[in-house]
């Protein structure tokens, strides 16, 4: 615009400055240039208003902006505090869970030390388990060895029980045998002798000192039953045959008489139906004292094991 007054200026002083067309003409191009710039200037007014409206509700709207970007920031703020401390907690607890790792970690390393020395006890007791159930088996064997020991041993013992139960019913048999066989000796040696007695009474008392020698000889033991045989017979039933003394007093008067008779006489025995001399009645009383010993002891045994 200053450039145009200038110019407007400048072509003045070239013609007529004071010519009413000019004027006019000028005043014509000012008032171009006024609606010109009048038009210019409502234009920008209603551009500016527009644009000022706009702003308007573009500053309402970056205030509501900015309220709601500060609630957020308060927000988040809050947020980012809570986060630091959840944060340190964490830090915290991250902490001790290390520490746990660590205690783990050792505690891991005892495991398997441990795992490792029961797995060698392990192989220890497995191999004494083989040892002992190796023993077991010997054992069991053993067991049924001595159990079939045991059940021969007990067939055997019965066998014997009932051989010995048939043995000692025999031995009693030939015992009661032996007894009626001298109790009808005693009777016929009492009933044949008692003349004789009275005829050897003093040939008797001579023979005392040889009967006690004769006693103490090799052949005592048969002397001995020829004299307890009668008491036997008598109901005396001393089996002891081990002692060579008489041990029963009432039977030293048949005693001393059977003596003098088989030492003097040579004695005859009405049960046998001959005569015998002194070693064939020592023999037969020798075996019968032997089976007597024999009962005894049968007898005595099977009282032990009852």
């Amino acid at each position: 615009m200053t450039e145009t007054l200038d110019r407007s200026f400048s072509n003045t002083n070239d013609e007529s400055r004071f010519s009413m067309e000019y004027w006019r003409a000028e005043a014509e191009r000012w008032k171009l240039s006024y609606e010109t710039i009048r038009v210019e200037l409502d234009d920008f007014t209603v551009g500016s208003r527009d644009l000022e409206r706009e702003l308007d509700q573009e500053l309402g709207q970056c205030k509501q902006k900015i309220s709601r970007l500060q609630m957020d920031l308060a927000a988040l703020t809050e947020a980012n505090r809570s986060l630091k401390a959840d944060g340190q907690r964490a830090e915290k607890r991250n902490g001790l869970l290390e520490e746990q790792i660590q205690q783990c970690n050792t505690q891991r390393q005892t495991l398997l030390q441990q795992r490792r020395e029961l797995e060698q006890t392990n192989d220890g007791m497995e191999t004494s388990q083989r040892i002992l159930t190796a023993s077991l088996s010997d054992l069991n064997k053993r067991v049924e060895e001595l159990i079939e020991a045991k059940a021969l041993l007990e067939n055997e013992l019965e066998q014997t029980r009932r051989q010995q139960k048939e043995t000692e019913q025999r031995l009693r048999d030939e015992l009661k045998d032996l007894r009626d066989e001298l109790a009808a000796i005693k009777s016929s040696s009492t009933a044949t002798r008692l003349p004789e007695d009275r005829d050897n009474s003093s040939r008797l008392s001579l023979d005392t000192s040889r009967h006690h020698r004769f006693i103490d000889s090799d052949n005592n033991a048969a002397v001995a039953a020829a004299i307890r045989i009668p008491a036997l017979a008598n109901g005396y039933y001393n089996l002891d045959f081990s002692s060579n003394e008489l041990i029963l007093p009432k039977l030293r008067d048949h005693h001393h008489r059977s003596a003098g008779l088989f030492a003097a006489n040579g004695a005859k025995n009405p049960d046998f139906g001959s005569s015998c001399d002194k070693s064939q009645m020592h023999s037969t009383l020798i075996q019968r004292v032997n089976d007597l010993r024999l009962a005894n002891w049968t007898c005595s045994s099977t009282a032990m094991d009852q």
